[in-house]
């Protein structure tokens, strides 16, 4: 919502002061000024999305791989277990908002 306030708000100053534009005109501006930041925002939202989503991924690889050692104390383990539990959680609420 921020992003289309500002947006109209730019624009707005942008020609605020010319008397000459044709209001029709200055509302399919706006109009295309906030799909192409309506745009922006939602490939640069995608984009942390994923790279939270990678970044979960790899950390999860990296405690079932610890997980496997042998010399792991059971306070360790349980500790990894439940950090592994809440990595997964999160992974798995990326995934629904995905969908």
């Amino acid at each position: 919502m921020n992003v289309i306030k500002k947006t109209i708000a730019e624009v707005a100053n942008e020609y605020n002061n010319n008397n000459e534009v044709d209001p029709v005109l200055l509302w399919d501006t706006i109009k295309r000024r906030i799909h192409s930041s309506s745009l922006k925002y939602a490939k640069e939202k995608k984009a942390k999305m994923k790279s939270k989503e990678t970044n979960l991924e790899c950390d999860i690889l990296s405690l079932q791989k610890k997980l496997e050692e042998n010399n792991l104390s059971e306070t360790d383990k349980t500790d990894t277990l439940n950090e592994l539990e809440v990595k997964t959680l999160q992974l798995e609420k990326i995934c629904q908002y995905q969908t």
